[in-house]
């Protein structure tokens, strides 16, 4: 459980974007954060559609209770589907790391109070093909 002064981050990575990585950024800008961890196998098992998401990691459960007493999630690929906002009411801000945010829910996002901005920063302007 978080102290009055410390938040609570899961980082829910893989072997893509890893948890050390993850977890050395988050140490060095948010240094009185607990940081839990998360590990799933993509990309050594596929990525898949999860209920009412795509591209997700399959494992639902072992999400849901990484996120107990967690007031932020930073992920890749975990599903952020309507059953895991109604299980994490201490879950404030989730932060996907990918060209879009297929593994969430948008809708189910904002109903439990999330807003969903898309930060287009680093990525591609995207042109119009010209004959």
């Amino acid at each position: 459980m978080s102290t009055e002064n410390e938040i609570t981050i899961l980082v829910a990575g893989d072997q893509f974007e890893t948890v050390e990585v993850l977890k050395n950024a988050l140490h060095n800008s948010v240094p009185r954060a607990r940081i839990k961890e998360l590990l799933s196998n993509w990309p050594m098992i596929p990525v898949g559609n999860v209920d009412e998401v795509h591209e997700a990691a399959r494992d639902v459960d072992e999400l849901i209770a990484a996120l107990e007493d967690v007031q932020v999630c930073v992920s890749h690929t975990f599903p952020f589907i309507d059953r895991v906002f109604e299980s994490s009411p201490a879950l404030q801000q989730v932060t996907i790391m990918r060209g879009g945010p297929v593994n969430v829910n948008i809708d189910s996002a904002t109903r439990h109070g999330f807003r969903s901005p898309m930060l287009q920063a680093g990525m591609p302007q995207r042109r119009q093909n010209t004959p």
